[in-house]
């Protein structure tokens, strides 16, 4: 029971050929390695035999528990996780696919931003409650390529271009809100847009860096949750409040230094990079 590499197979598609049991599982992986049709999948942890209804209630409940990340943002963590998790496993069972979920949540948090633009109160509050939303969405399409074993480079990309477009779009409509109702705050909202632009395209440049230069999980888990969303929280409340300018001054310095942090850090760690490898150089290591 203890695998450490389980095997994801191609299972036929009549039912009467179906294995009844783990042990004709078995005997039909056997087959299919043979015959080189087995895929392999990495997987870490521990596979576990299921014999009753209990033991499945048990064994979902310790799958969706390792969902959790570390590079989850405080409210992912204390919050968005425990709504999604419930949500996942009815999009398993659906067989609804991770980029599916993706692109609804993209478009949920258009919606959202949409409504967030507009000038009257209540509009904009429900603006950002369907920005939340979709941010809770967002983390389902993860949770179900992990748990159906679909997590692939491409669906890392697809999840994080719809963040940074939904970003983008959340952005410019507080700054149309503000304008809206302060005119005398037009060049202030601009830098605000202009500065989580410069931010998305500079996470993207810094996100694909990480990927080239293979510098491990801990830098991008550092990475992933300095860019969290839990700014959609903030958002929401002073959306409540009546006070999204706030936001808008917040925003058109902090996306600014956020593009910039990330420039100096690869700027350091190549230099690092560079330094070390000539010191391997000069000692003979290399």
């Amino acid at each position: 029971d203890d695998v450490r590499t389980p095997a994801a197979l191609a299972l036929p598609r009549a039912p009467e050929r179906v294995p009844g049991d783990a042990d004709a599982l078995g005997e039909l992986a056997q087959r299919l390695d043979r015959e080189g049709r087995l895929q392999r999948v990495e997987v870490r942890g521990v596979c576990r035999r299921v014999r009753d209804g209990r033991q499945a209630r048990r064994a979902t409940r310790d799958l969706l528990a390792q969902m959790w990340r570390p590079t989850d943002g405080f409210f992912a963590r204390h919050f968005d996780r425990y709504l999604s998790t419930a949500m996942s496993p009815w999009f398993v069972r659906w067989g609804v696919r991770p980029n599916t979920i993706t692109l609804v949540a993209t478009a949920v948090g258009l919606l959202g931003a949409v409504l967030l633009a507009q000038v009257r109160a209540a509009a904009s509050v429900a603006g950002a409650l369907l920005v939340v939303a979709s941010t809770i969405l967002d983390g389902c399409d993860g949770e179900v390529a992990r748990i159906s074993l679909r997590a692939s480079p491409n669906g890392r990309r697809l999840d994080l271009l719809g963040d940074n477009v939904v970003n983008v779009a959340v952005f410019a409509a507080v700054g149309f809100h503000v304008v809206a109702s302060a005119p005398a705050m037009v060049w202030v909202s601009t830098a605000a847009v202009l500065g989580i632009v410069v931010a998305a395209a500079t996470g993207l440049w810094f996100s694909t860096w990480l990927d080239r230069a293979g510098l491990g999980e801990r830098a991008r888990a550092w990475y992933e949750r300095a860019s969290s969303r839990d700014f959609v929280y903030l958002v929401f409340a002073l959306a409540v409040c009546d006070r999204l300018q706030w936001f808008v001054w917040m925003s058109a310095f902090g996306s600014f230094a956020f593009a910039a942090g990330l420039v100096v850090l690869r700027v350091g760690i190549d230099r690092h990079r560079r330094r070390s490898r000539a010191y391997k150089t000069v000692r003979g290591d290399v």
